[in-house]
């Protein structure tokens, strides 16, 4: 992944973050919470788009 797309994904990540402790005014630890969340579930979608399952 190269800088640029590196950026944006967390300037994504960001964004999403932001929107939801505001719109659920969550404490800063449910924030962090929330990040690792979405940070896997982004890490998941990427892997399991490029692997390919044996049928």
């Amino acid at each position: 992944m190269d800088a640029q797309n590196k950026l944006r994904v967390r300037v994504r990540l960001a964004d999403r973050l932001r929107d939801i402790a505001k719109r659920k005014r969550k404490q800063p630890v449910d924030v962090i919470h929330l990040a690792l969340e979405l940070y896997a579930d982004s890490e998941d979608e990427k892997y399991f788009s490029k692997v390919k399952p044996n049928v």
